[in-house]
Formats: structure tokens, sequence, C-alpha cells
């Protein structure tokens, strides 16, 4: 579904986002109701194609911080 994207490059730049906006790993597991933390550190290693949740915490800003 997003084969154009850097996984990697993506999951470096969420956890720069995340970080410069105050919202820890916790705050996250909290928004999105999520049982434990490790779909997040998946994200922040680019391991993880869910970007969906990702949207909405990121405001719609989709295109703010996939990298091609």
């Amino acid at each position: 579904m997003y084969e154009n994207i850097d996984m990697e490059r993506t999951g470096i730049l969420l956890k720069e986002m995340f970080d410069k906006s105050g919202y820890t790993v916790k705050d996250i597991q909290k928004i999105l109701h999520l049982s434990c933390p490790q779909p997040i550190y998946r994200w922040f290693k680019g391991n993880s194609r869910s970007f969906v949740c990702i949207e909405q915490i990121a405001q719609g800003s989709y295109g703010r911080f996939a990298c091609a």
C-alpha cells in the first residue's frame, strides 16, 4: 500500500515530530488505546505500515512525515 515510502526515514521523522510536540510513547499509547507500547516503537524503527492511527495524531498531515 505504501511501497514508495522510506519506512526507516519515516519512523525517524515520526519520533522527531512526537518528541518536538512533547508526546511520550506512553501518551501515544493512551491516545490510541493500545494495550502495550510495542507498535509505537515499531513505527519509530520503520517496522510497521499502520499509518492510519498516526495520521490522526499528526492532525492529518500525512505528507509532512511520510518520506518517499
